[in-house]
């Protein structure tokens, strides 16, 4: 009995391997030009992208073994149709800017400083609760600690 079920496991991984490895896996690059084309950040924060559906306000800071640290700075940009762009600052002055798409509780994105220079993708963690318009964002990036984001958002009438 052991042979045969050894032998039917061997034959449904071998007859599977092909579709397996048929599937493509996107490149990096490829993946963040279409990340970036479909961001397509407003010239300022100031003005309101086309498909904004509200904005958000909140503070940012470190995430040390899963708990926050005290704040770093603000955040606060726009969010709609699953995507978001902002700008965080320290307590004097912008710092950069973030931008991305989220997917139900993932979060994909760019960060850069004040000249555009110097972009860094993230992945982030979290969510929103819909009666109290809090999120929470845990983000890692590929070099550099863990960060959160938190605050409220407000939906436009």
């Amino acid at each position: 009995m052991k042979k045969l079920f050894t032998i039917l496991t061997l034959s449904c991984l071998l007859a599977t391997l092909p579709l397996a490895t048929a599937t493509t896996i996107p490149h990096q690059h490829h993946t963040l030009d279409t990340l970036q084309h479909y961001i397509q950040p407003p010239q300022t924060i100031d003005d309101p992208p086309s498909w904004a559906v509200g904005n958000f306000t909140g503070v940012w800071g470190l995430n040390a073994m899963g708990q926050p640290l005290n704040p770093q700075g603000l955040i606060f940009g726009y969010y709609g149709n699953h995507r978001f762009f902002g700008a965080f600052t320290n307590t004097t002055a912008v710092n950069g800017f973030l931008a991305g798409l989220t997917f139900g509780p993932f979060m994909i994105g760019i960060v850069a400083n004040v000249t555009g220079e110097g972009r860094a993708p993230f992945v982030g963690l979290g969510g929103t609760n819909g009666t109290t318009t809090e999120f929470y964002y845990r983000i890692m990036r590929i070099v550099g600690p863990t960060l959160y984001l938190c605050g409220l958002y407000n939906p436009y009438t």
